[in-house]
């Protein structure tokens, strides 16, 4: 059988991850500013270091379009590091998306959905 057009159908469905980025900071060329000769002395007269980076972006999918926000908290301390406390969620979802730029080059957002969401 052959069509002159395809419709595919995807549900309403809401994305959202939070991922703490401690460990990644390094790679990042963050090295000095997590550590105890770390200089705040610009914003605060307390010698302070990052203690802790956490990430959260949230995309929505609808008949509307896409809709997506993030924001990064950077957590300042002054004692000495606590030892981090990393839960690891594995996620293993049969259908994904991707939301690419206005070019449709790079992408912005993906993620794996194993249910359809409750409306």
């Amino acid at each position: 059988m052959t069509a002159d057009e395809a419709r595919i159908a995807v549900p309403r469905f809401t994305l959202r991850t939070t991922v703490q980025v401690d460990e990644q900071l390094p790679a990042l060329g963050v090295r000095i500013a997590a550590s105890a000769r770390a200089d705040f002395s610009g914003i605060s007269q307390a010698p302070l270091r990052i203690a802790r980076v956490v990430q959260e972006a949230v995309v929505t999918v609808s008949e509307k379009g896409v809709e997506a926000a993030a924001v990064t908290v950077v957590v300042m301390a002054t004692a000495s590091p606590e030892p981090l406390r990393v839960q690891k969620v594995d996620v293993d979802r049969p259908f994904g998306i991707v939301v690419l730029d206005a070019d449709g080059e790079v992408p912005l957002f993906t993620g794996r959905q194993a249910d359809f969401p409750r409306p």
